[in-house]
């Protein structure tokens, strides 16, 4: 019913105790980065108390513009890649590299929460429109029959899982939704939320955490959607 999903975002942000970079501790991350082959960023910004550093790569083959940055926070670092020019393994051993190094350069003692956030197209086979698709499971009627007197833009509907340990300690956001610039693609978000002390001796929990964000979209929620779409076999 769906097709395989087509990552369109990995943002990954890691809150730690309020700190406050100092402008050479952040010029020295960046010339670090600058050596690392595939780490290093065209723009540095100094912002106040912390930094963003930024590629943009131009056009992406779906029209969207493909960048790529890395932000620091006070209370937290963020690294975020839109319309990204790599698949989840390559951007996943990325990420774990730059908060390595950001972790060294920066003195950041330790990451107390992870919230990865990860977004995805999939198209749905036999559908022209998604917002039909969603309608028909949502039980919705035909909105130009009904007090609007058309159809919407946009359809679609949110869930939120608190946490369930210990089979899964952390809490999930999903967005479902038709996309309005391709009608026969859905879009796809989930957000996880974990308390996950992570510190540059064992980044363990961060490639983990980060894991488990991507295949609860690409697994557990797309598995749903077939499942729920599809008519019961007697």
């Amino acid at each position: 019913m769906l097709s395989d999903p087509r990552s369109i975002a990995f943002i990954c942000e890691l809150v730690q105790p309020q700190l406050r970079f100092s402008s050479e501790a952040l010029q020295s991350l960046y010339g670090r980065l600058a050596k690392e082959s595939g780490l290093n960023y065209q723009n540095f910004n100094q912002q106040n108390g912390g930094a963003q550093m930024s590629t943009v790569f131009g056009q992406s083959e779906s029209g969207e513009t493909s960048h790529t940055s890395l932000a620091f926070f006070p209370d937290r670092l963020q690294i975020r890649d839109e319309w990204p020019r790599v698949g989840f393994d390559d951007w996943l051993e990325r990420a774990r590299k730059i908060v390595e190094i950001s972790m060294d350069e920066l003195k950041i003692p330790q990451f107390s929460v992870l919230q990865s956030t990860m977004r995805c197209l999939v198209s749905v086979r036999g559908q022209g429109d998604s917002r039909a698709f969603l309608a028909g499971l949502l039980g919705a009627p035909k909105f130009e029959e009904s007090a609007f007197g058309r159809e919407p833009n946009l359809l679609g509907f949110r869930l939120a899982f608190p946490a369930n340990p210990p089979l899964d300690p952390a809490v999930h956001n999903i967005r479902v939704e038709s996309f309005g610039r391709d009608p026969r693609s859905l879009f796809l978000e989930a957000t996880r939320v974990a308390t996950a002390p992570i510190q540059q001796v064992d980044l363990d929990p961060l490639t983990s955490g980060l894991t488990a964000s991507y295949e609860f979209l690409t697994r557990t929620v797309c598995d749903y959607l077939t499942e729920i779409s599809e008519p019961d076999q007697e």
